[in-house]
């Protein structure tokens, strides 16, 4: 039996978590199913053309629709659904998540719809929020387990730089101070720019390596080098446009090598071992002066507004 200091811990880090679709499959739905139980609230966000209520129902029969600006106390019914009616992008619609839930919870719990626990990741999370001094801890991480890492569950935790979004619990507190996601990166890199603002900021990423999650960032393909299989992740050149445009800003934006080396094995795969060399390379040099021109947009507006001063 949990003692009363225990008791008003658990109360106190009861953990939500928010789901954004974008034109899910079947499966993608019955993912959710298969950690909502663990949680005190899920809230869904459809970022899709169309709405997808019907299929929810099917796998969480007691979902109820929730408009953007709801003032309901979200804890009346465990499972709710926001339908936006067109892709806001993925920092924008959990930006609006965190703003639905931030005055119920101290932590928020952030999943992709192609994402599953591997472990109960809800209660590592607690036992570490349980244990230890939180408030300079901006997210705690999973192991994020998928065919190209080579990450295993384990014990203990480590400091890190970044990690990416699905399975990470995030510092409602800390959300909120730092400024959330960056809405004009839209959908890639936002873990990255969090991570390395939190950081610079002087707060701690810890993962929590007892955390599982099974992940799928990206389609894997194997090059065969002189015997030896390569394992790389493949998406369109379109996204690929958008990841050049939004990590050589970050190049930029924080002077780091660490990120300009994932820039860089964007290039090389691209290169070495894509088909469509011409059109990825196209895309990707199209991004990477994009992102140029945004950085270069930003240092100019912080310009003039110390001039105002």
């Amino acid at each position: 039996m949990l003692s009363n200091k225990e008791q008003a811990c658990f109360s106190s880090c009861s953990i939500p978590a928010i789901v954004v679709l974008y034109e899910p499959t079947k499966e993608n739905i019955l993912n959710l199913k298969q950690y909502a139980n663990n949680l005190d609230c899920l809230l869904i966000l459809d970022n899709s053309s169309s709405t997808n209520i019907t299929l929810i129902k099917e796998v969480l029969p007691s979902v109820t629709n929730i408009n953007q600006n709801t003032t309901e106390p979200i804890r009346k019914t465990k499972y709710h659904y926001l339908f936006f009616g067109k892709n806001l992008g993925l920092c924008k619609a959990l930006n609006i998540g965190v703003n639905i839930l931030k005055s119920k919870y101290e932590w928020i719990l952030f999943m992709d719809d192609d994402s599953t626990f591997a472990t109960n990741i809800v209660g590592c999370y607690q036992n570490f929020i349980k244990n230890h001094d939180t408030k300079d801890i901006a997210i705690l991480a999973p192991v994020h387990l998928f065919d190209r890492s080579k990450d295993k569950i384990s014990s203990g935790i480590e400091d890190i730089s970044w990690a990416m979004t699905s399975g990470c619990l995030y510092n409602v507190k800390l959300f909120s101070k730092l400024g959330g996601f960056d809405e004009q990166l839209f959908l890639d890199c936002l873990d990255l720019d969090f991570g390395y603002k939190a950081k610079r900021s002087g707060f701690r990423v810890i993962k929590c390596k007892d955390a599982g999650v099974n992940h799928n960032p990206a389609q894997t393909n194997i090059f065969n080098l002189l015997g030896i299989s390569i394992k790389y992740g493949v998406a369109s050149p379109e996204r690929y446009k958008l990841q050049c445009q939004n990590l050589f800003y970050l190049v930029l934006k924080y002077n780091s090598l660490s990120i300009l080396k994932i820039f860089m094995w964007k290039w090389i795969k691209a290169i070495f071992f894509f088909d469509r060399k011409i059109e990825y390379l196209k895309n990707m040099s199209i991004g990477t002066l994009k992102g140029i021109q945004r950085f270069m947009r930003d240092k100019q507006y912080v310009f003039y507004k110390g001039a105002e001063k």
